[in-house]
């Protein structure tokens, strides 16, 4: 038998800061535009205790304890159009993201420094065929960063047939997504039909 005792410890900080600004040109013209920052801070002290028998004490278990150090930075800023053309109603827009990442994993004497900038479009049109019937296409591109413990190389035996650790060298994957709805308005009830693929 195989006794856990496993004390935890983290702390995690997260700030936001975020500007807009929107001007309306003229009726059928609008621009926006904005920045955000992001700061993410965190660490932990993981401790394992271990014993094999009921009756004997507690002892650490290097094997099985960890601590890391980890920051995220995030710099963005955008700019969007909106604007019609006859029937046509367009909205496009670019959003540049640069993300600093480092950790330090503490007990596997890794560390981690990834420093990426990503280009993000996004894109959509909508129409309306009839006072009843609309159709809307849409393209964006979505950022996944990977998480701490995504990254962290740390090897979780707490139940020895299911192990899990992180991959220190992994990066952000780019997701990017197709939409096609069509939408129904008679009387009082609305409808909608939508096509989508990522």
């Amino acid at each position: 038998n195989l006794f856990r005792q496993n004390d935890n410890y983290s702390k995690n900080k997260e700030y936001t800061f975020q500007t807009d600004f929107i001007q309306p040109i003229n009726p059928s013209l609008k621009f926006e535009t904005g920045a955000k920052f992001i700061f993410r801070d965190a660490d932990a002290n993981y401790l394992s205790l271990s014993r094999t028998a009921e009756d004997e004490p507690f002892e650490p278990d290097e094997s099985n304890s960890d601590s890391f150090a980890y920051q995220q930075q995030v710099y963005s800023g955008y700019s969007s159009l909106a604007f019609s053309l006859s029937k046509l109603n367009f909205r496009t827009g670019l959003r540049a993201e640069h993300t600093k990442v480092k950790g330090d994993f503490f007990n596997t004497n890794t560390k981690v420094k990834q420093s990426y900038t990503t280009l993000i479009p996004d894109f959509s049109m909508n129409t309306q065929l009839s006072k009843s019937y609309t159709i809307v296409f849409g393209y964006t591109k979505r950022l996944q960063r990977p998480y701490i413990n995504t990254l962290n190389p740390f090897i979780n035996n707490n139940d020895p047939l299911n192990l899990s650790f992180g991959n220190p060298t992994l990066a952000a994957q780019t997701i990017h997504s197709l939409s096609w709805q069509n939408r129904i308005l008679k009387r009082v009830n609305f409808f909608s039909f939508a096509l989508s693929a990522s």
